[in-house]
């Protein structure tokens, strides 16, 4: 009888790679399917242990101790951490906390191909890292192994990623410790790695360079914004272009934000719920506090975090000084942000928006936007031979009429 991770249903796989780490006899490697998504393969030197099956948090779920649930909407105090955040600077304000703590961070970073990838961070120094919104599926390579390692020798360490990644780490680790702390983000879904490398090469091909800078909802341009503007720097061999695109007009990050195009487990995620949040902090973007809270200044961006467990109590007692706190009703949570307590729909679109990722795709990609939202033609013509006070006040009095 076969006890090994083949068990698992393709589409219920999240690629968090607890099973691969967790196999004492290196049976495990995780392989790229033609979407670029990876999904473990077992050779024929598996033993049946049934060590991968018992690691696997789909598998077998990972359950936090009952706990009643604090909320708060929270704004960094350090202009430098909020400036650099894409909301209110939650995960770098703590992170920042732990390596003054001698602590350890993972967190998303690209790497120098703009992979993501799960990365240790150990001084603050490079905290910047790891900072920003990364809508790409990221891969958590060995830092289970890493974290074990950590959490041995007696470190403290803080580990910031999707709920199914925290769910991996908890079940590959298969006991709680009293120096971990992890963070769960209020996750839609995410993209394949191979079709956010396909969209730089494109965008590269289009400028005549390499891409070397992708910022999605980039403050230095947008400021805090949901659909926000990417901020892409492309180096040719002269000289280095900055070009801003509006979101909704970004073949890549406007498939992302109609959820077209993600992980397939993303659709049923089992961790999108808000009686059981896998991470000991949960937190997100507080959409809509300027009309509901119009007296907390979120103009440079707030998150909302949700304490979960009596291990995410202790931290943000630890660091809540170094935040303007406010306190933030159950109903509120649910309404700001639906990914906190329910999974994407899946769009009829995701059947075949990946079938032309090796050959024409992105022609693929502007003809369904451009069918679908006509009115973005209208919007990027008129914005183009617009002068800038004639479109400000357009927006103005459009915003005042709705």
């Amino acid at each position: 009888m076969v006890n090994n991770i083949t068990k698992l249903k393709k589409n219920y796989c999240v690629g968090c790679r607890s099973c691969e780490q967790s196999c004492p006899k290196s049976c495990i490697s995780m392989r790229e399917d033609k979407e670029g998504f990876i999904f473990p393969h077992v050779n024929e030197n598996c033993i049946n242990c049934g060590l991968c099956v018992k690691n696997c948090p789909i598998l077998t779920p990972y359950q936090n101790k009952t706990f009643s649930i604090e909320r708060y909407a929270i704004i960094s105090k350090n202009k430098a951490i909020l400036n650099n955040s894409s909301s209110g600077g939650a995960f770098a304000g703590i992170a920042d906390y732990i390596l003054n703590s001698n602590g350890i961070v993972f967190g998303a970073a690209y790497d120098k191909d703009l992979k993501v990838k799960q990365t240790a961070v150990t001084d603050k120094s490079e905290l910047y890292k790891i900072q920003g919104s990364k809508y790409v599926a990221c891969n958590t390579e060995n830092s289970f192994s890493q974290v074990k390692q950590f959490l041995d020798n007696g470190k403290k360490v803080l580990y910031g990623g999707n709920p199914c990644q925290i769910a991996g780490l908890r079940t590959f680790l298969e006991k709680n410790y009293d120096n971990l702390y992890t963070m769960d983000l209020i996750c839609h879904g995410v993209p394949s790695e191979k079709l956010f490398q396909r969209y730089l090469e494109w965008v590269g091909k289009k400028t005549h360079g390499k891409v070397i800078y992708y910022g999605f909802r980039d403050k230095d341009i947008a400021g805090w914004s949901c659909g926000g503007k990417t901020l892409i720097k492309t180096k040719t061999k002269t000289k280095t272009k900055t070009k801003v695109i509006e979101g909704i007009c970004d073949p890549y990050y406007a498939a992302f934000l109609r959820c077209e195009t993600y992980r397939e487990s993303c659709y049923t995620c089992p961790f999108a719920k808000s009686n059981n949040r896998i991470g000991d902090i949960t937190m997100g973007d507080f959409w809509g506090t300027d009309k509901d809270y119009p007296s907390i200044p979120s103009k440079n961006g707030i998150s909302f975090c949700t304490i979960n467990t009596e291990q995410g109590k202790r931290l943000f007692e630890s660091v809540k000084d170094f935040f303007d706190v406010y306190e933030v009703p159950a109903d509120e949570t649910l309404k700001v942000n639906i990914a906190y307590n329910q999974p994407s729909l899946r769009p009829e679109v995701r059947s075949t928006i990946y079938n032309n990722i090796d050959s024409d795709l992105f022609s693929f990609f502007r003809k369904f936007r451009y069918e679908k939202y006509p009115i973005l033609i209208v919007k990027k013509a008129v914005r183009k031979i617009c002068p800038s006070f004639i479109w400000n006040f357009l927006k103005y009095l459009l915003k005042g009429a709705k």
